[in-house]
């Protein structure tokens, strides 16, 4: 079974089929901090995360840290955001997928 970090200010991990106390992570250097302290195996990813780095950027440093997440589910609206954390992805092997809402 998978460890999911689920990273996003505003929507829900029940809005994604995931159960409802899936933990919601709204900062991203806290998600950084928490990917590179935990054991966890999918990154559930928003760009647009309000204050402080974006999802982007936070998907950048998980990479640079060489704890690479085994799949990457984008949450994004954001089109540009979305495609590039994708090429990312892509550059390093990592399974991709996008949800929007």
């Amino acid at each position: 079974m998978s460890k999911i970090l689920f990273v996003d200010d505003v929507k829900r991990p029940e809005w994604f089929g995931l159960p409802e106390n899936t933990p919601r992570i709204e900062n991203g250097f806290i998600a950084i901090d928490l990917w590179n302290d935990g054991n966890y195996d999918t990154l559930y990813l928003d760009n647009d995360l309000g204050l402080g780095i974006e999802g982007y950027d936070v998907l950048v440093k998980i990479i640079e840290s060489g704890k690479l997440p085994k799949k990457v589910v984008c949450i994004s609206n954001n089109i540009i955001a979305r495609n590039r954390m994708c090429n990312l992805c892509y550059d390093f092997n990592i399974k991709f997928d996008s949800k929007g809402i």
